[in-house]
């Protein structure tokens, strides 16, 4: 089941960057299907190995993941296609991640990378006033959302 759910994040993953990268947005016809049976199959996943708990941890897991994502959206982090990336990606993870560590981890490593990848962009466009196509593909200093998200499940994933 672990490969499975790693498998599904990925292809996922990888339509989403490249959507998000060539035309800075995220399809509901790749995310919603996969939010929808990682809804279902964690759901009773967790409910099958810890009755009552375990579906108490994914209900709380999964609240955490909402919290998180609504911020991020109001707080101008991303968009609402990368809220709903997250989602998907995070009840796929509960899989083989204890709920509330997935959320927490996720959450986390979002906000690192985006604090990271914001300095980094910052430093190469102070350096690189010149280069004119490299700015003019990050129009008002933002970047695709979903690279983020890739990250941030790779590290999760990895750790």
């Amino acid at each position: 089941m672990k490969y499975l759910a790693m498998g599904i994040i990925g292809v996922v993953l990888l339509i989403s960057l490249y959507s998000d990268i060539r035309y800075r947005k995220i399809y509901n016809k790749v995310t919603f299907p996969v939010f929808i049976t990682g809804f279902f199959i964690s759901l009773s996943y967790s409910f099958l190995y810890g009755k009552w708990m375990g579906l108490g941890m994914w209900f709380l897991g999964f609240m955490i993941g909402v919290v998180c994502s609504w911020a991020f959206e109001k707080g101008a982090l991303w968009a609402a296609g990368d809220s709903k990336l997250f989602l998907a990606c995070l009840l796929w993870l509960m899989l083989f991640v204890h709920p509330l560590i997935a959320s927490a981890a996720l959450a986390g490593a979002v906000l690192f990378l985006h604090f990271g990848l914001n300095v980094v962009l910052r430093l190469m466009k102070f350096y690189t006033v010149r280069i004119t196509w490299f700015n003019k593909r990050l129009p008002k200093g933002q970047y695709p959302g979903a690279i983020t998200i890739a990250l941030a499940v790779l590290l999760v994933v990895v750790i």
